[in-house]
């Protein structure tokens, strides 16, 4: 009973705090920046009371997908923060690193879309560079979980709380051994 209170106070502290780091970051930003007028760490908070407090407004070009943009959202960052380990190795969501990349591709799709959904040419260009930098992000996300598998050979060890998952487990190659090349050793002297 204890561990699941665990999980779930790590989960909402997680969800409680991202605004006061978001703010922490800004704060930061602008004193490195050298600016006189620095953001309060807090605002976050009075940004998000302000927007909850305002009516949802949708031109006429939208559709069913803009609407239900923001509560996907909510629901995909909470099960990322319910899969994270913060206080405890356990948690409340199992998950794989794999899982947590899918779902963050997932969510930046989900918002594209809803910037493609207004049919409008600010959202499409908006869009257009979400995807370009998330599909730079994603790729090298990826690469690095094959390399940390790879090296660690992790093969999803469910009790550390986040796993690498079982998507490399064919991989057999350990640190110190030669790289697997199927008998082709390319040649460079040409």
């Amino acid at each position: 009973m204890t561990l699941d209170l665990i999980s779930i106070a790590q989960g909402i502290l997680l969800l409680v705090t991202a605004p006061f780091i978001t703010g922490l970051l800004n704060a930061w930003v602008a004193r490195f920046q050298g600016r006189r007028f620095r953001p309060r760490i807090l605002q976050p908070y009075a940004d998000l009371w302000k927007l909850l407090r305002q009516p949802p407004i949708y031109a006429y070009t939208t559709t069913l997908v803009f609407s239900l943009t923001p509560l996907l959202l909510v629901l995909g960052y909470g099960l990322i923060a319910f899969s994270l380990p913060v206080i405890s190795s356990k948690t409340l969501l199992p998950s794989s690193f794999i899982l947590l990349i899918f779902v963050l591709a997932l969510l930046q799709f989900v918002l594209s879309l809803s910037g493609l959904d207004t049919a409008t040419g600010f959202g499409w260009i908006g869009s257009s560079r979400l995807m370009f930098l998330h599909v730079l992000a994603e790729i090298s996300l990826v690469l690095v979980a094959a390399a940390l598998v790879v090296m660690w050979d992790v093969r999803s060890k469910r009790d550390h709380g986040i796993t690498l998952g079982s998507t490399f487990s064919g991989i057999s190659w350990q640190p110190g051994d030669d790289l697997p090349c199927d008998g082709v050793v390319p040649n460079h002297s040409v």
